[in-house]
């Protein structure tokens, strides 16, 4: 399970396997989102219905030739805001309170109404799944690097 510890805006997310040593892909992309209601709500003005396609919450990806250079890269993408990605990623880098939680939000829901339909990138990781499979313990974070915004943390996976 892949969780973003602050929740004030729709995320979209996309994975798919690569091989490292040939530099390409080797996979399908499957798209999913980690959105709530209250998070879908937010892009109600462009569109309130859900891509059948994202709705799904699990996937299985074959590995015709496993080898130790094949990796899970999950991209996430946000909805389109107005500056630098620094600031995009900022409050997911620092703790807030509430006060500033909701502040993020309301900028958050600002940009939905007006930037809805557009997204931009956000954050990436990428998953040796060579360490994962040898750990015996699902996305447990052993062999991944990624960062958001350019730089590592602000999500977990469990």
């Amino acid at each position: 399970e892949l969780k973003l510890e602050l929740q004030v805006e729709p995320i979209f997310a996309v994975m798919a396997l690569y091989d490292a040593k040939e530099k390409r892909k080797i996979s399908e992309s499957f798209h999913f989102d980690l959105n709530s209601k209250d998070m879908e709500k937010m892009l109600s003005r462009h569109g309130s219905e859900k891509c059948m396609a994202s709705v799904s919450r699990s996937a299985i990806f074959s590995i015709s030739y496993p080898n130790s250079d094949v990796y899970l890269v999950v991209k996430l993408e946000k909805v389109l805001q107005q500056g630098d990605i620094t600031e995009a990623a900022e409050p997911y880098m620092k703790e807030m309170d509430s006060k500033g939680k909701e502040k993020v939000r309301a900028a958050a829901g600002h940009n939905c109404e007006r930037l809805g339909r557009y997204r931009m990138p956000f954050a990436w990781t990428a998953i040796n799944l060579s360490e994962v499979l040898k750990d015996q313990s699902p996305l447990s974070g052993g062999g991944a690097a990624g960062g958001v915004g350019g730089a590592g943390g602000g999500g977990t996976f469990t």
